[in-house]
């Protein structure tokens, strides 16, 4: 049985490189353009994965997000920030808000196979695994960082 997947991202290239990996790879692929178009299709398809980009016009994918996760019908969706801000806290904060993973762009074209069947097929502990892998990665990015705000993310990093 081939996943189905809704692709909501209001970048042509975006949106085209994730449908033409995607469909190669045999998944079923819908697009969106924004939060709206987003939200409405995902509440009539349920698709397996939703990839949401958290910058769009009309309605952001964050709102898009919190929306589909608040509403009990919706809420066991899997959704993933697809996002250019790749700062610190910023995954911490989609998590925050009920999405169940994080993507940052450019994106990886070799890992990006392996992740989405992680997060179609995975257990809970390989999500907490990605988690992780994004922690360490966030980390890495912070060498001029304080060490007080290293140490906290060594800390997060050991508890996950």
């Amino acid at each position: 049985m081939s996943h189905n997947i809704l692709i909501v991202e209001d970048n042509e290239n975006n949106r085209s490189l994730l449908e033409d990996i995607l469909s190669l790879l045999g998944y079923e692929i819908t697009v969106a353009t924004d939060g709206q178009e987003g939200v409405a299709l995902a509440r009539r398809l349920m698709p397996d994965l939703i990839l949401m980009d958290i910058q769009m016009p009309f309605m952001d994918g964050l709102t898009a997000g919190r929306i589909l996760k608040g509403d009990p019908a919706t809420s066991g969706l899997k959704i993933i920030a697809l996002t250019s801000f790749a700062i610190p806290g910023d995954q911490e904060k989609f998590m925050a808000a009920g999405f169940d993973g994080y993507l940052s762009n450019p994106i990886n074209t070799r890992e990006l196979p392996g992740q989405i069947k992680q997060w179609l097929e995975g257990e809970e502990c390989s999500t907490k695994h990605l988690t992780l892998i994004n922690r360490i990665s966030a980390l890495t990015k912070l060498s001029s960082a304080s060490p007080n705000k290293r140490d906290k993310y060594v800390h997060e990093i050991i508890s996950a």
